[in-house]
């Protein structure tokens, strides 16, 4: 009996553990819903659901305009379904246009995924000072080696935060998107959709992300300078006798 109630209860947390095939096929759902709304269209896709391991990574695979998911239960979340189904999206649109995803940049798709993932949140951003130093956008054609990867996504994440209701999701999968297409520059394509060009929104970026380092360096100088001017009025209590002074020049 006491056996049986052990492998049950081993059951019962495994099963809590790692979602149903069927929860992950309306997480997709929902996702499909909301963005087929979005962009107007309804493209095809392809699911496979796998155990792994706790290494692999969910992907959007493109055959020139067929998709196919892979998820794996395994550190699943709903925001994974999000991020891939938002890829199928930004594909397709990019094939509507008359052109291939190959024509935008690696970190860039990216941004458009992970913007997808914060649709009714407003997270609030987490300084870094190892992530604002770290060059996402130079990433255009190839991803960053597995010891990068997570400060990658981290990077972009980050950014995507820090955009908040100002970029929205339509906004970088679609009309960035269209507007970078047709002039080839990223920048001019922010500052037309946004008003602001992409280097003054890194920038922005970077600066939250320095404040705690700059508040550190502001406090050191600060106490640097209560340290100094203390110690010169010290001395300036200290005066010396005249007197003794002759004498010891004698």
């Amino acid at each position: 009996m006491k056996v049986f109630v052990l492998l049950l209860s081993v059951f019962l947390l495994l099963s809590s553990a790692f979602p149903s095939t069927v929860e992950m096929h309306q997480d997709l759902l929902r996702s499909y819903q909301e963005f087929e709304e979005l962009f107007g269209f309804s493209p095809e896709y392809e699911l496979t659901i796998l155990h792994g391991t706790g290494q692999e990574h969910a992907r959007v695979r493109d055959f020139n305009g067929s998709y196919e998911i892979t998820l794996y239960t395994r550190d699943y979340s709903e925001y994974i379904a999000r991020h891939e189904m938002a890829h199928v999206f930004h594909l397709e649109y990019i094939y509507k246009l008359g052109y291939s995803p190959d024509q935008i940049p690696i970190w860039y798709h990216e941004l458009v995924a992970v913007k997808a993932e914060q649709p009714d949140r407003s997270p609030i951003i987490m300084p870094s000072f190892r992530l604002g130093v770290f060059n996402f956008t130079g990433y255009t054609s190839t991803y960053p080696s597995s010891e990068r990867l997570s400060t990658f996504y981290r990077a972009i994440r980050s950014f995507a935060t820090f955009l908040g209701a100002r970029v929205t999701l339509e906004d970088l999968a679609m009309h960035i998107t269209s507007e970078y297409l047709e002039t080839g520059d990223m920048e001019s394509a922010f500052k037309s959709v946004t008003g602001r060009n992409l280097g003054g929104w890194i920038a922005r970026w970077r600066f939250v992300n320095f404040l705690p380092v700059i508040g550190y360096l502001l406090l050191v100088l600060l106490l640097v300078y209560f340290l100094t001017v203390r110690r010169e009025r010290r001395w300036q209590e200290f005066a010396l006798d005249q007197d003794l002074i002759d004498q010891m020049k004698k």
